[in-house]
């Protein structure tokens, strides 16, 4: 007997059409899963095919979802753009996607997952979709560029960067945050995990990097202040979670991405606390 069937599909946004496999589990779905990757052209399985075995172990808990690309990436058309900034996000794109999960497997109940412009993305979009009751999120990433990595100056720059002292870092995130949230994005990073954790599940992930500014410190407090929503963070020790580099990572981030939604969509929203606990050994143990 099969346990999961998966469909290739275009979904139509605007003047384009957004590439995404739908994966389904054999029984009704009891919630659909978005995954969306960073802004770096990843398709939609993500590196080294995460989204992909994710999406194959949540069907096997009966939960459907669908990985996308974005405009431009592998078989989606329309202009693809790199660097992904806040205020070029495809947030567009990730809502209507996630519309037409729900309409297709006959679900109301949403969770996104992504990392870096996917997690931002997926912040974003969740404020236009009321469905959405939880939030897996990777690698935030407060201090970057809308166009880094994409000019020789950019890169030069982020290496600088990567160079300075640890304060130095903490306080050049603290002012990225800052100034794109006076630029009208509303992306001021206390502002936007507070509203992110509201009426929600948010798991978020980040590594060791001091590019994380202010993030743990919000997180710690959202841990402390949740209103019967589980709110987790959890770091890394590498700091090559944005290219999923580690095997040892690759399996824990699948399995933590399996389990959070999982008892975010199960009955009663009861907590795998014990699944939980076995990933943050394995976190631990992989340092």
């Amino acid at each position: 007997m099969r346990e999961l069937r998966e469909y290739p599909v275009f979904v139509p946004v605007g003047d384009h059409h957004i590439a995404a496999i739908v994966t389904i589990p054999e029984s009704d779905p009891r919630g659909v899963v978005v995954f969306t990757t960073g802004g770096g052209g990843a398709p939609r399985s993500q590196r080294f095919r995460l989204w992909t075995k994710a999406a194959r172990e949540l069907a096997l808990q009966g939960i459907a979802s669908v990985r996308m690309e974005y405009p431009g990436v592998g078989d989606s058309t329309g202009i693809g753009r790199i660097g992904l900034g806040w205020s070029k996000l495809p947030v567009d794109d990730v809502i209507e996607v996630a519309r037409f999960a729900m309409s297709v497997v006959g679900t109301d109940q949403l969770g996104l997952c992504g990392n870096c412009a996917g997690a931002r993305s997926s912040i974003r979009a969740a404020d236009s979709l009321p469905e959405c009751r939880s939030l897996a999120l990777f690698w935030l990433k407060p201090l970057a560029s809308v166009d880094r990595g994409t000019r020789k100056g950019s890169r030069r720059a982020h290496q600088v960067v990567r160079r300075l002292p640890a304060p130095i870092k903490g306080v050049l995130a603290k002012a990225y945050w800052k100034g794109q949230s006076r630029a009208g994005h509303g992306v001021g990073v206390a502002e936007t995990l507070r509203k992110a954790a509201d009426g929600r599940d948010l798991l978020l992930i980040e590594t060791k990097s001091d590019l994380a500014g202010e993030i743990p410190a919000v997180m710690d407090e959202l841990q402390g202040t949740s209103n019967g929503n589980r709110v987790a963070f959890h770091r890394f020790e590498s700091t090559s979670m944005q290219a999923f580099q580690s095997p040892a990572e690759q399996e824990i981030t699948v399995s933590m991405v399996t389990e959070w939604f999982d008892a975010s969509f199960s009955k009663g929203r009861a907590t795998d606390e014990a699944g939980m606990e076995s990933s943050r050994s394995a976190a631990r143990g992989s340092r």
